[in-house]
């Protein structure tokens, strides 16, 4: 492969990440949100709607979207780092395993591929993470009244400032585990679907990728949210 291809499809893997990050956590973050609290205090909150409400009534729009700019930054780093990871892990599982495409690929060669683009991910994701559900929470925990930082640099700085910089990798194990296993069948998902959906390998098609996409992240979350 030339430089030229190289990068171009590097930029186009990463830019991929990038934009699909984006839209994920702006189409989904009340629901992260509402995620969140409901694992942490399940006393408290036990139904998805009656938590949304809650947040609302309590918390404001601002409540809905807490935590959104590490989760953005969570996001895109973590799609961006997955996508570029997985083209540059396939080109290497075509060299060990003799094949001339990712196409040619099994579907297993590909899932192990979106495994360890999985595991990369999560040296990004981790500290992200670790400050978006501290900016969820912190209502609830009273932390807010207590003086701590409401914004995600300020709440970054105050976690290094009193628990240490390592702090930030805080759960970063099951982190690791939850990226890689779910990675695994979100690729695995996404290749499995397109080879059912696309009668070319060379067809472009939005709905169908975007079909294909779905399956993979169903598939993804089926299997990983335990660990979540």
């Amino acid at each position: 492969m030339s430089d030229s291809r190289w990068i171009l499809e590097s930029f186009r893997d990463t830019l991929a990440g990038v934009m699909g990050g984006i839209t994920a956590v702006y189409t989904t973050q009340p629901l992260d949100t509402t995620k969140v609290k409901m694992q942490t205090y399940p006393e408290k909150y036990s139904k998805v709607w009656a938590t949304l409400r809650a947040t609302a009534q309590s918390e404001g729009l601002r409540g809905l979207y807490a935590g959104s700019i590490p989760a953005v930054l969570a996001n895109v780093g973590e799609s961006a780092t997955a996508f570029l990871a997985y083209g540059r892990i396939s080109i290497g599982m075509q060299y060990l395993t003799g094949k001339s495409s990712h196409g040619e690929l099994s579907l297993m060669s590909q899932s192990i591929c979106g495994a360890l683009s999985g595991c990369c991910a999560s040296f990004v994701l981790t500290p992200t993470e670790l400050v978006k559900c501290r900016l969820q929470t912190q209502h609830l925990t009273g932390s807010v009244k207590s003086g701590v930082p409401t914004t995600p640099f300020a709440m970054m700085i105050h976690i290094v400032k009193n628990e240490g910089p390592l702090a930030l990798m805080k759960g970063w194990t099951p982190t690791l585990i939850r990226e890689a296993w779910g990675y695994f069948y979100f690729f695995g998902g996404y290749e499995a679907a397109k080879l059912v959906l696309f009668n070319d390998p060379d067809e472009v098609s939005m709905w169908k990728t975007a079909v294909s996409g779905g399956v993979g992240g169903s598939m993804c979350w089926g299997f990983a949210y335990p660990i979540d």
